[in-house]
């Protein structure tokens, strides 16, 4: 009865629910999302906040993510769930040596961490190859950079893990082993579509996309190289984006 003490009835009206985080009555999923953070997550995760920030494909992120909670479909994952049924077969397709983990298969297989030492020269930054997931991600960007700039790094990191994920399953599935300068090529690659999203998220405009469709082909390749040299300065990567180093693309 306290709570009804305040309420006023209104004649010639219709009840109907009111959501009290809008101002106009109406449910959304952002308020109730927000509301939920502020409720019940205090500290959000940083990793986690990194990867949902960062510019890159949403299949790339949900991997990501799926990963760093050690829910992907790694050969100890599957042995677990008595897919695989002997210990063997669970063994690291790429160095057959050890079982085959999220943790050992992205970051301390042998085979995928010539990649990230590779990745490491070709854009000239010195960092410790951490076998952790979530401490590899947390120690990839360099400190004292900008949030754009943090954000592009996380953006190659998720780009290296999706690349070495997608050769891991060419292997499996398709035969013949890995080649690291194959994969990093596929890196940078990617980088290429990822730079792109990054510049129409943070300076794309609708006049920008008209003058795409007007040019035709080659004003839109044209833009495209103007994002990935104007972004690449930005996040501070112009080095391998303009070819001013062995590594460029």
């Amino acid at each position: 009865m306290t709570i009804l003490q305040g309420v006023r009835l209104e004649e010639n009206k219709r009840d109907r629910w009111m959501w009290k985080l809008e101002g106009e009555g109406l449910y959304s999923v952002n308020s109730a999302y927000v509301f939920l953070q502020e409720q019940y997550l205090e500290d959000p995760d940083p990793g986690f906040t990194w990867i949902w920030e960062a510019p890159a494909p949403s299949n790339i992120k949900a991997f990501a993510w799926r990963m760093l909670l050690g829910r992907i479909q790694t050969r100890d994952n599957l042995h677990k769930r008595q897919i695989l049924h002997i210990a063997e077969e669970a063994v690291c397709p790429l160095c057959g040596v050890v079982e085959e983990s999220c943790a050992h298969l992205l970051f301390s297989c042998p085979e995928t961490l010539s990649i990230w030492y590779a990745c490491s020269d070709w854009l000239g930054v010195l960092t410790a190859q951490v076998p952790e997931p979530k401490a590899h991600l947390l120690q990839f960007p360099s400190v004292g950079r900008s949030k754009a700039q943090k954000l592009g790094e996380i953006a190659i990191w998720l780009a290296t893990i999706w690349t070495i994920w997608c050769q891991r399953n060419k292997v499996v599935f398709n035969g013949g082993s890995l080649v690291r300068e194959q994969v990093v090529e596929h890196i940078k690659l990617m980088l290429l579509d990822v730079l792109y999203e990054l510049w129409k998220l943070m300076i794309g405009s609708r006049r920008d996309h008209e003058t795409a469709c007007i040019c035709g082909t080659q004003g839109c390749f044209r833009l495209l190289e103007l994002a990935v040299v104007h972004v690449g300065r930005m996040i501070g990567l112009s080095g391998f984006i303009q070819g001013e180093g062995p590594g460029s693309i």
